[in-house]
């Protein structure tokens, strides 16, 4: 099983712990941890020493990831050099975050989602979604020349046009070579079943986020799979990420698994518990 780990985890653990960025990988890599998913403009601003760090400690990065405004511009210079960077770095897939609606024009599309036609009766008639497509369509081909794949994920906003399952399905049947990154902890925010999404779009799964979610009291009681939205370490919360792992290694998945807790009071202890987890699961 190859593990990764979020970059901004190891920056906010080296503010808490008064460790240097050296000292926090280390940690990591001694946790078993042989990834690093890092943000391109954070890559960018310090690439020669982040890849030198990386290099020393024989570790390497799993996913590039970036956001983007594509409902709203036809630029696509900066994610090119998003892919130019992925091909420098040494790796193999990036994620793109393409741009997000109003909350009127997601709100539309969002109370069809769950059902397949008529998400993608909306999802055809939104000019914005449209040139998301399009500017997917352009880099992917484009990635598709140096082997780099691009990938999508389940993001967690009410104004991202694929945050749901159905919707995340017409991208990945508009846009040819598009692949799918799976957050376990995202579905939720949306109110879907993770498992449901999982089968939905299995078929497309090359990079995974392990994150996990933990109760709160006071959630939305309306909520039927939203139980709350806590930080918590991968395999502590009521996701069924234990489920999903093994599911995907019986299908031979041979990709990473990020795990993931923006928001730790403590990014090492959550580091430990969380590379502990997926181990003892793989």
């Amino acid at each position: 099983m190859k593990i990764s780990v979020f970059y901004d985890h190891l920056l906010e653990a080296c503010e808490q712990q008064n460790i240097t960025i050296q000292e926090a990988l280390q940690i990591t890599k001694s946790c078993g941890i042989k990834g690093i998913e890092i943000n391109l403009t954070c890559l960018l601003e310090n690439e020669e020493f982040i890849m030198k760090n990386l290099r020393a400690l024989d570790m390497e990065i799993s996913c590039i990831y970036e956001f983007y405004d594509f409902g709203n511009s036809t630029d696509l210079s900066y994610g090119k050099d998003h892919i130019l960077a992925a091909k420098r770095t040494g790796a193999d897939k990036i994620l793109i975050v393409p741009g997000f609606l109003t909350e009127e024009e997601a709100f539309i599309i969002n109370q069809v989602s769950d059902n397949k036609d008529t998400t993608t009766k909306e999802m055809n008639k939104n000019s914005k979604v449209l040139q998301m497509k399009e500017a997917l369509i352009g880099l992917t081909n484009y990635a598709s020349q140096s082997n780099i794949t691009v990938t999508l994920e389940d993001f967690d906003s009410n104004t991202a046009p694929y945050a749901r399952a159905n919707q995340l399905l017409w991208f990945m049947k508009e846009v040819p070579g598009l692949r799918f990154t799976l957050d376990t902890g995202n579905f939720v925010h949306s109110d879907e079943n993770v498992l449901i999404g999982y089968e939905l779009l299995k078929p497309y799964i090359v990079h995974v986020h392990c994150k996990d979610r933990g109760i709160e009291e006071n959630r939305d009681e309306n909520g039927t799979y939203n139980k709350g939205m806590a930080a918590c370490p991968t395999g502590s919360g009521y996701m069924p990420i234990g489920e999903i792992v093994t599911k995907l290694l019986q299908d031979q998945y041979t990709g990473y698994f990020a795990i993931e807790h923006f928001g730790a009071d403590n990014q090492i202890d959550f580091i430990k518990r969380s590379a502990n987890y997926m181990e003892l699961i793989g």
